[in-house]
C-alpha cells in the first residue's frame, strides 16, 4: 500500500500576522558578491566619470576644506553638528588638498557600496514577500541597477556637498542588512548593538537618519506584526532611549540653525510642512520620469494649507496611504514599499 506524505499545520502565528512571512534568506557564495561588487564599483565609475574632476561649486564652497580659518586648524575645529561627515572630508583634505577628484571618488565609491547593499535589502524583503531561488536574485539585481543608475542620484553622488546622502544611506542600509538577516527571528543583543551603532552613525552623517527606527518598526509591523515586535524587544527598548536623546539633538539643530529647520528666514515650520505635501510628489514623479532635473527648484511656498494646491498634495498622500493598506494583501511589496517611502 503506497504511503502518503502530510503537510505540518501552519502555524497559527503565522497566519494572523498581517503578510506571511517565509524563512530567512539563504546563503550566498562569497565569490559571486565579490565579483560583483567589482563590477558595481567600475560600472558606476564609469557613469560617473565627468565628474570626477569638476570644480567644487555652491555648497561645496562653504565646506571647511574651503575655509582658510579652518583649513589648517587642528582635527576638533573641523567636527560640527555632523562629525562623520566632516571626519571623512578632513582625510580628504590631509590626503589631497584641494584637488577636487579625490572628493569626487570617495562618493563614487560610497554610491558603489550603496548599490550592493540595496541588492542584499530588496533580496532580503523579497524573501520575506515568498520569492525564491533565480526569480528573487535577479529582481533584487534589477532593483540594485536602478538604484545605481538613476539619474535622480547625480546630485547626492556628484556634488561634494552632499556626500551627507550616500554616506548616511551606507550605515542606513548595513543597519538595515543586519536588521533583515538575522539569523532567527529576533535580534541578538550583539546584533541589536551593531544595529543600534550604524543608526547612530548615520544620525552623526546627516540627521534625516531618525526616520531609520520607523522603518524598521514598520517593517516588522507589516510582515510579522506585533510577533515581531516582541521578539525584537531588546532592539526596540535600545532605539527608545537613542531615539530620545537624538531627537532632543536634531530638535536643537533644528532650532538653531539658519540654513535648516525652524528657523529660516520668511518660512514657519507649518508653511514648510504645507509646502512639502506638493513636493513629495514631486519626488516621485523624478522617480518614475526622471526628466527637468535641477539643482534647486523654486518651489512657491504654500503660507497656508490651501495655497497652490497643498490641501490636494494632502489628500492624495493619505488616499494613497489607505489604498496600500487595504491593497496590503494583494500587492504587499508595493504596499509596504509606499508606507516605507512616507
Amino acid at each position: 500500500m503506497k504511503k502518503t506524505k502530510t503537510r505540518p499545520a501552519p502555524d497559527r502565528r503565522q497566519a494572523s500576522s498581517p503578510v506571511a512571512v517565509s524563512t530567512r534568506p539563504d546563503g550566498f557564495r562569497a565569490t559571486h558578491v565579490l565579483a560583483a561588487a567589482a563590477a558595481v564599483l567600475a560600472a558606476t565609475f564609469m557613469i560617473y566619470s565627468p565628474a570626477l574632476n569638476g570644480p567644487f561649486v555652491f555648497d561645496d564652497r562653504y565646506l571647511p576644506f574651503m575655509q582658510p580659518d579652518t583649513a589648517n586648524a587642528p582635527f576638533r575645529a573641523w567636527i560640527g553638528f555632523r562629525p562623520l561627515l566632516m571626519f571623512t572630508y578632513w582625510v580628504n583634505y590631509k590626503t589631497s588638498g584641494l584637488e577636487p577628484f579625490s572628493y569626487h571618488a570617495v562618493s563614487v565609491i560610497l554610491h558603489a557600496l550603496n548599490s550592493v547593499l540595496m541588492f542584499f535589502v530588496i533580496r532580503g524583503l523579497l524573501e520575506r514577500a515568498g520569492e525564491s531561488g533565480a526569480r528573487r536574485e535577479w529582481l533584487a539585481a534589477i532593483a540594485a541597477v536602478i538604484f545605481l543608475a538613476h539619474p535622480v542620484q547625480t546630485e547626492s553622488v556628484a556634488y561634494v556637498a552632499s556626500r551627507s546622502e550616500v554616506l548616511s544611506v551606507l550605515f542606513v542600509l548595513s543597519a538595515f542588512s543586519l536588521f533583515l538577516y538575522a539569523r532567527s527571528p529576533g535580534l541578538g543583543l550583539v546584533r541589536a548593538l551593531a544595529v543600534l551603532a550604524l543608526l547612530g552613525a548615520a544620525i552623526a552623517t546627516k540627521e534625516h537618519a531618525m526616520a531609520v527606527p520607523a522603518v524598521l518598526l514598520v517593517t516588522d509591523l507589516f510582515w510579522r506584526g506585533m510577533e515581531g515586535v516582541r521578539r525584537n524587544w531588546r532592539l526596540y527598548a535600545l532605539l527608545g532611549v537613542a531615539v530620545a536623546a537624538g531627537a532632543a539633538a536634531v530638535l536643537h539643530i533644528l532650532r538653531t540653525s539658519p540654513v535648516i529647520g525652524f528657523r529660516l528666514q520668511d518660512l514657519s515650520w507649518h508653511q514648510y510642512l504645507f509646502s512639502q505635501f506638493r513636493v513629495v510628489w514631486m519626488y516621485l514623479r523624478l522617480y518614475v520620469l526622471p526628466v527637468g532635473l535641477n539643482v534647486d527648484y523654486d518651489v512657491p511656498v504654500a503660507r497656508t494649507i490651501l495655497d497652490h494646491g497643498a490641501v490636494f498634495g494632502l489628500a492624495g498622500l493619505m488616499g494613497a496611504l489607505a489604498c496600500a493598506w487595504v491593497l496590503r494583501r494583494q500587492y504587499p511589496l508595493a504596499a509596504y514599499g509606499f508606507l516605507v517611502f512616507v
